[in-house]
C-alpha cells in the first residue's frame, strides 16, 4: 500500500480521504439509515465521563462513539462489544465496531463485524464502505472494489465510497477510471478536499496537467492545510508533471 495512505472511514477516509481513517470527519450520522431503529448517537461538546457502574445501553452506544471521535479506540472498541452483545441485531453498533477495530489492527475482525452488519441491514452502503476498507487492508483490492462500488450504488450520494474507490483504482492504476469516479464524486455536496487531490493526481496521470492543477488549487482553497495538495500544486508551478513525486492524501473512512 502506497506509504502515503494512512484509514480519520467515507470506516471510512490522501488519495482519499478514506479508511478513515485520518482525515476525514469521523462524526456520526445522524440520521438512521435502512432498516435500523435504533436512533444515531447524539452529539456532545462535553468531555468523556467516567464509565458508571449501570449504563444504559443506549448511554454505553453514546460513549463509544464519542471515544472514538476522541481516537480513545481501544476503550470505544470494549464498549461496542458490550453494545453488539446488548444489541445482536442492530447493524449500527456492529458497523461502528468494525470501524473501530480497523483502527486498532484488528482487521479480519473489523470484516467480520462488518459483513454481519451488512447481513442485518443490507440496505446501508455506508457498511459496504467499511467492508470494503476491511479488504482493502487485506491487500484484496477486488473485494474492496466491489464492495466500493456497492456501497455508491445503495448510497448514490455517500461521498466518501466515491473518494475511497478512486484512491483503490489510483492504488490499481486504473487511472481513466479513478479520474471518472472522482469526478462523480467532487459533484456531490460537501465533497472532501482530499478527493479534489486524489481527483488532480487522477486527471494529472491521464494527461490532463490544467485538470489537476484546477483540482490541486480546489483542494488547497478547500483546507489550506491540506499539505499533499499543496505540495501537488507547487510540484506542478516549477517542473515538468512525474508521477512518482505524486503526494496522494491519506485514504479516510467516515460514517
Amino acid at each position: 500500500m502506497n506509504k502515503w495512505l494512512a484509514v480519520t472511514a467515507f470506516l471510512a477516509g490522501g488519495v482519499m480521504g478514506i479508511a478513515g481513517l485520518g482525515g476525514c470527519s469521523s462524526k456520526v450520522e445522524s440520521t438512521t439509515v435502512g432498516g435500523d431503529s435504533k436512533p444515531a448517537a447524539v452529539e456532545s461538546k462535553h468531555e468523556v465521563a467516567p464509565t458508571p457502574q449501570i449504563m444504559s445501553t443506549e448511554l454505553r452506544y453514546n460513549r463509544a462513539l464519542k471515544l472514538y471521535d476522541e481516537g480513545s479506540y481501544e476503550e470505544a472498541e470494549k464498549e461496542l462489544e458490550i453494545v453488539c452483545d446488548a444489541w445482536p441485531k442492530f447493524s449500527k453498533p456492529f458497523k461502528h465496531l468494525a470501524r473501530t477495530q480497523l483502527k486498532t489492527g484488528k482487521t479480519e475482525e473489523a470484516l467480520e463485524n462488518a459483513l454481519d452488519a451488512a447481513e442485518m441491514n443490507p440496505k446501508d452502503g455506508t457498511i459496504d464502505n467499511v467492508i470494503g476498507l476491511a479488504y482493502m487492508d487485506l491487500d484484496d483490492f477486488d473485494s474492496a472494489e466491489t464492495a466500493f462500488r456497492t456501497a455508491i450504488s445503495k448510497n448514490p450520494t455517500f461521498v466518501w465510497a466515491y473518494n475511497n474507490l478512486g484512491y483503490l483504482l489510483i492504488q490499481k492504476k486504473q487511472f481513466a477510471d479513478a479520474r471518472d469516479v472522482l469526478t462523480e464524486g467532487g459533484k456531490i455536496e460537501k465533497a472532501p478536499s482530499v478527493l479534489f487531490n486524489n481527483l488532480g493526481i487522477a486527471l494529472e496521470s491521464t494527461g490532463d496537467t490544467v485538470g489537476a492543477k484546477a483540482a490541486f488549487a480546489k483542494a488547497v482553497e478547500m483546507d489550506p492545510t491540506q499539505v499533499n495538495a499543496s505540495t501537488n500544486l507547487s510540484r506542478l508551478d516549477v517542473q515538468e508533471p512525474q508521477v512518482e513525486d505524486q503526494k496522494i492524501a491519506q485514504v479516510t473512512e467516515s460514517k
